[in-house]
């Protein structure tokens, strides 16, 4: 874990495993993920930063788009949820998705986009809006417009 940033992840106010951010930017993969056997809970089974939401969250990608948004948002580390990270998102009121760019093209694999999926396997449980960025990734937004964000969905 030479020269990575650990970020640890929470499920139920308990550590349960973690995620490596290279700070080099030179290895191939940019993130790593703690190994299953090492893991209390994967991370595909649960949310980044979801002790920090309540009736309102906002999906996003990645743990540094988490960090720019703050409490309410979560990050599923992928453009993809899994059966359990779907589960734990039912539960909320409303689910905002704001996923990078990318994930609002069709992959040609699948009908849908990642986001237009992930709506829809939540519109059964939950209201579910999503948030289409023209470019860039909410990492990215200006402390402005996340402030405005903030207000819109939690009214703080």
């Amino acid at each position: 874990w030479k020269l990575s940033l650990i970020a640890p992840v929470y499920f139920r106010h308990r550590i349960v495993s973690f995620l490596a951010a290279d700070i080099t930017r030179k290895r191939k993969n940019k993130y790593d993920n703690c190994s299953l056997e090492e893991s209390v809970i994967p991370i595909n089974q649960t949310l980044y930063n979801i002790d920090n939401a309540t009736n309102s969250v906002i999906v996003v990608e990645g743990i540094t788009d988490v960090w720019n948004i703050g409490d309410g948002a979560v990050a599923l580390y992928t453009k993809h949820a899994s059966r359990q990270q779907l589960k734990i998102l039912s539960a909320f009121d409303r689910v905002f998705i704001m996923l990078d760019p990318d994930a609002f093209t069709n992959d040609g694999l699948n009908k849908l986009s990642s986001a237009d999926q992930l709506a829809q396997d939540l519109s059964a449980f939950t209201e579910t809006v999503i948030i289409e960025m023209d470019h860039g990734d909410p990492a990215e937004l200006s402390g402005a417009d996340v402030s405005s964000l903030r207000r819109e969905i939690f009214g703080s």
